[in-house]
């Protein structure tokens, strides 16, 4: 009889929602095989990597994860680097390098007088910013923002574009 392993067969609340994150990784555990990004949980036990492997993943590394939620863990299938972290050729890996960075999310503090935002408590620059669909004068806690930008070899990280989304 139908252990509901079918796909579309099942009703219930229990349904394998499809879901994707994109953020900065932090609380790698390798053991466990588990790593938080925007306070995601993701078990990457199974999860196919893309532009990098299993090797590059390290705190700070952006990531973009899709996988499936199950009991509050977001089991991931496939894993994609967008830093570049798993692409750079030549294997200096000097401080100094910056990488593309590229987040959406919604602003948790902001610092006017510094001109830095967080989100997902990564610190980021606006000060040299273009806005688009607003200005830094409508930036507040809890706006949803797109933010392109710059990580340099120390984790700082310098927004070239700040994109309201809400």
């Amino acid at each position: 009889s139908g252990s509901g392993s079918g796909s579309g067969g099942s009703s219930g609340s229990d349904a394998i929602t499809s879901y994707e994150v994109k953020g900065s990784v932090s609380a790698l555990n390798t053991s466990a095989q588990t790593f938080v990004v925007r306070g995601v949980t993701v078990s990457y036990a199974s999860a196919s990597f893309k532009d990098g492997s299993v090797a590059n993943l390290a705190n700070g590394s952006v990531v973009e994860v899709k996988g499936t939620v199950s009991n509050n863990l977001l089991v991931a299938t496939q894993v994609d680097f967008e830093d570049g972290s798993g692409t750079s050729s030549g294997g200096t890996g000097g401080g100094t390098t910056t990488s593309e960075f590229e987040a959406k999310g919604r602003i948790t503090a902001l610092d006017t007088t510094a001109q830095t935002l967080v989100i997902d408590s990564v610190t980021i620059s606006y000060a040299g910013a273009t806005f688009k669909d607003g200005s830094a004068a409508q930036l507040a806690i809890g706006v949803k923002v797109e933010i392109k930008g710059s990580r340099a070899g120390d984790g700082s990280v310098t927004a070239t574009r700040v994109q309201f989304d809400d």
